[in-house]
C-alpha cells in the first residue's frame, strides 16, 4: 500500500502530486499553465490504488488555488465510484479503515463541488542565493587531535528555502593538510547497489495458476534460467556502479563553522559517474570531526548490521579517479 494513511494528502505519492502543483503556483504560474504542465497521469501509468491517490491529491491542490474544472470533478467522481482505495484499506486494515477513507473522499467531494471561500495565498520562500561552496570543491579540515581530513562537495540539494550540501568522504588522513593531487589519488567511501533480481521467477510464476504450472512442461527450469540470466545481467550492469556514502550539512548549520574548512582546489568530477547513496546528517563541527575520527568503526558497524539479503550492502573504499572525467 503506497500511502501512510487514509487522508487525501497522506504519503509520498499524494504529497509529490500535491507539492508539484503548489510549488508551481507559489512560483507565480497561473492555474491554466499548471494544468498544461501537470495533466492527469496517463491511463495505466500506475495501478488503481495509486491513481486514486494521485487524482484526489490533484483535485485537492487545484481546489486550494481556486481552480476546479468539470473534467477534474468528473475524474474524482469516477475514482471514488471505482473505490480502489476503500477496497484496499478494508481488505488490508479492516472495515474501520475503509470507512475512514470513504469519509475523507466524501469530504473532498463536497469541497470540490463548492467554490473555495479562502483561496491559498502564494508563498514566497527566502531561497539561498549565496552559496558557501561550489560543487567539485575539495575541502580540508583538521580535527582536535591534529589529524587532517578531506571531503568533496558532490552535489547541492535546493528546495524552497532549503539548501543542503552533500559531501562525499575520502580516506585521506594525515599530519599535514592534503594537496589536491593527494586527494585525486585517494579513495572515496561508497557501496555497490544490492542485487534485487532474486524474486523474478516468483513474480512471473504468479501470473499462472498452480494448475497451469503443473501442465507446463519444463516451467520450473524455464523460470530458473530466466532468473539466472536476469541475475547475470544485473551483476554486469552494477559491477561498475558505486553509490557514494555522503555527509549532509544544511546551509544554516554549515554557516556556523564554515571557517573550519580550507578549499584546496577542485576535482573534475564526471556527473554521469556520480550516484548519491545514503547519507549521514551532520549539524556541527564537533560531530563531523567525531565521525571522521571514528570512521572505520562506523564502517564496521554499518557492515555488520543484520539486514535482508536484498537490502544488504558493504561499505568500502573505491578509487576517486574512477569518478573523474577522462582526460584527453
Amino acid at each position: 500500500m503506497a500511502t501512510d494513511g487514509v487522508k487525501i494528502i497522506d504519503g509520498d505519492t499524494a504529497y509529490d502530486t500535491y507539492s508539484e502543483i503548489i510549488d508551481l503556483y507559489d512560483s507565480g504560474e497561473s492555474a491554466e499553465s499548471i494544468r498544461a504542465k501537470k495533466p492527469f497521469p496517463p491511463e495505466g501509468y500506475v495501478d488503481d490504488f495509486d491513481y486514486e491517490v494521485m487524482v484526489t491529491a490533484y483535485a485537492q491542490a487545484f481546489w486550494e488555488i481556486g481552480f476546479i474544472s468539470d473534467d477534474i470533478i468528473a475524474e474524482v467522481k469516477r475514482v471514488i465510484e471505482a473505490g480502489a482505495c476503500v477496497k484496499s484499506w478494508t481488505e488490508e486494515c479492516g472495515a474501520k479503515a475503509g470507512k475512514a477513507r470513504q469519509k475523507e473522499l466524501d469530504r473532498l467531494w463536497t469541497k470540490i463541488n463548492s467554490p473555495n471561500p479562502k483561496i491559498r495565498k502564494r508563498k514566497k520562500y527566502n531561497k539561498v542565493t549565496e552559496f558557501l561552496f561550489e560543487v567539485n570543491d575539495v575541502l580540508a579540515f583538521q580535527s582536535s587531535c591534529k589529524a587532517h581530513y578531506a571531503i568533496v562537495l558532490a552535489d547541492m540539494f535546493r528546495y524552497r528555502n532549503i539548501c543542503d550540501y552533500c559531501f562525499f568522504i575520502t580516506d585521506y588522513k594525515g599530519s599535514l593538510p592534503p594537496t589536491i593531487e593527494q586527494v585525486r589519488k585517494s579513495k572515496v567511501l561508497g557501496y555497490k547497489p544490492p542485487l534485487s533480481g532474486n524474486n523474478i521467477a516468483d513474480a512471473l510464476a504468479g501470473m499462472f495458476s498452480a494448475e497451469n504450472i503443473k501442465n507446463l512442461e519444463g516451467f520450473a527450469d524455464m523460470m530458473n534460467n530466466m532468473q539466472k540470466n536476469f541475475q547475470e545481467k544485473m551483476e554486469t550492469e552494477t559491477a561498475s556502479q558505486i553509490l557514494l556514502k555522503l555527509i549532509d550539512i544544511s546551509h544554516k548549520e554549515l554557516k556556523k563553522f564554515v571557517d573550519k574548512f580550507d578549499v584546496i582546489g577542485k576535482l573534475n568530477l564526471d556527473k554521469t559517474k556520480i550516484q548519491l547513496g545514503s547519507s549521514q546528517c551532520i549539524s556541527d563541527f564537533e560531530e563531523l570531526v567525531n565521525h571522521f575520527d571514528n570512521l572505520e568503526q562506523h564502517i564496521e558497524e554499518s557492515n555488520n548490521r543484520q539486514l535482508p539479503a536484498d537490502l544488504k550492502v558493504t561499505e568500502e573504499w573505491f578509487d576517486i579517479e574512477r569518478l573523474l572525467r577522462n582526460q584527453r
